[in-house]
């Protein structure tokens, strides 16, 4: 089986329990190394905040019904949570910190400067809105190579 149908039937295994906690996964990474057979969930709540309690409930509730399944249940589950030095890549990973200050690194070839820091004041379609001193300034999530959330 190809790693993408691994990610991709992991994260219709966990989706509705995701849905029944009201939460959502940032991201799945799947690791088979000889007799290694890893799943790490990244998750977190629609607007950020996860509790280190909930990460550890979520865990035990997934793990308990993986190990009932004959494909999952040689695999070790680790759930996390995204963090505040998890690197921002679209609009749902940007819409998490809304409010936050935040620091955007530009794709190389777009014009202006190389990085912005501001607060997140909204995520409106395609677009970050942060605020610069004063200023408001839209940028295009596809122009963003990444951003971080400041401390």
């Amino acid at each position: 089986m190809v790693m993408e149908d691994l990610v991709q039937r992991m994260e219709q295994e966990v989706g509705p329990f995701l849905l029944e906690a009201g939460l959502v996964l940032f991201d799945c990474k799947i690791t088979l190394y000889r007799d290694i057979k890893k799943a790490e969930l990244l998750i977190d709540k629609p607007q950020g905040g996860i509790l280190l309690d909930e990460c550890a409930e979520f865990n035990r509730t997934i793990s308990q019904h993986l190990d009932l399944d004959e494909h999952w249940k040689d695999f070790d589950i680790s759930v996390a949570s995204p963090g505040v030095d998890f690197p921002m890549r679209n609009a749902k990973d940007f819409k998490r910190v809304t409010g936050c200050l935040v620091r955007v690194h530009m794709k190389a070839g777009v014009e202006g400067p190389l990085q912005y820091e501001g607060q997140l004041k909204d995520v409106a379609g395609d677009q970050i809105i942060l605020q610069i001193d004063s200023d408001e300034k839209k940028i295009g999530v596809q122009n963003i190579q990444k951003g971080v959330q400041l401390i």
